[in-house]
């Protein structure tokens, strides 16, 4: 199974693959909209702004540890 992720050989980051990429623009997507989510109208407290950030985050980085390797 490919590596989505792995050590950096040169450039910017060790993303290996369109999957590595994909996970990453969607945690940068959630991240970046959501200060303009008005969790308010899902009936949500306000502090459910950064639990969803912080949640949203840890399984990123799950996902990298899960599929990090250097085949």
């Amino acid at each position: 199974m490919a590596r989505w992720f792995g050590p950096k050989n040169a450039g910017l980051s060790g993303v290996r693959s369109w999957q590595g990429w994909l996970a990453t623009a969607i945690v940068l997507a959630v991240v970046l909209a959501m200060p303009f989510v008005k969790v308010e109208t899902w009936g949500l407290p306000q502090w459910a702004k950064p639990a969803i950030i912080f949640a949203v985050v840890l399984c990123y980085l799950v996902l990298v540890f899960a599929k990090y390797g250097d085949d």
